[in-house]
């Protein structure tokens, strides 16, 4: 994904306005998802074992990445937009 993904948006780039989802939009999308799997977590004894296995890991990941990647990417980001 991180290696074809550039290539493939500036290929689409060419005619195509891309732009980001809103705060809002990603939130409403979240919260969609969060209540399909409870759903789904709710209905089916293994799905809820590989749910909870696989938030364990994406919770414990998000916490070292909050700590290692954030801040740098976020102002390589910034540093990137100035001129």
């Amino acid at each position: 994904m991180d290696a074809k993904n550039p290539d493939a948006m500036l290929r689409l780039a060419s005619g195509v306005k891309i732009s980001v989802f809103p705060p809002d939009v990603i939130e409403t999308i979240y919260a969609a998802a969060q209540e399909h799997y409870a759903g789904l977590i709710s209905s089916n004894e293994a799905i809820a074992n590989s749910y909870a296995s696989q938030k364990d890991f994406r919770d414990k990941n998000c916490l070292y990445h909050r700590a290692a990647d954030y801040q740098y990417d976020t102002t390589m980001l910034t540093l990137r937009r100035k001129p």
